[in-house]
């Protein structure tokens, strides 16, 4: 299992010059590597952002900057002194910034928000670079790696009655 990606080179993302922050598309966005030159496009739950075809938005590492107009947003990949290798991943989350204030006269540790979590975290598995379909024969030794997501992870309990 690695804790890090192969490659060490830089993913960058912006807003497109249509969207503010005040009317972007909030969420946690991935850059999925496949392979040492080919990216694409995930969103929080690890799915595929699709184009207007129904093919997944995908882009070149040194390529030109992909402007994904569905989300607003427009990423680009680019080397450095190791490349990327299948697997590797690159995450951004666009969302505003919470600011709570408060005061007490006690002191002791106080909790701000506790987690429900009840789904279990969603596992695509890839076999040799591929989605393994059921039933199929897998050659000895193959390379597998995991794409662990859990669109639940920051998700704060609710005390209210309606939730």
């Amino acid at each position: 299992m690695r804790y890090s990606n192969a490659g060490d080179g830089s993913v960058t993302l912006q807003l497109r010059a249509n969207v503010t922050v005040n009317n972007a598309l909030y969420g946690d966005w991935f850059v999925f590597f496949k392979s040492d030159s080919l990216y694409e496009i995930r969103d929080g739950n690890g799915d595929q952002i699709l184009n207007s075809s129904g093919r997944a938005i995908q882009g070149s590492v040194n390529g030109v900057e992909i402007n994904v107009g569905s989300i607003g947003l427009k990423f680009q990949a680019l080397e450095g002194n190791r490349p990327f290798a299948f697997g590797d991943l690159a995450r951004a989350r666009i969302g505003r910034v919470m600011t709570i204030r408060a005061e007490t006269d006690t002191a002791g540790i106080f909790t701000l928000m506790r987690d429900k979590d009840l789904n279990p975290p969603a596992v695509q598995i890839f076999v040799d670079n591929e989605t393994p379909a059921d039933g199929s024969v897998i050659e000895p030794q193959p390379e597998v790696a995991f794409l662990i997501t859990d669109p639940e992870r920051h998700r704060p309990a609710c005390d209210s009655a309606a939730a």
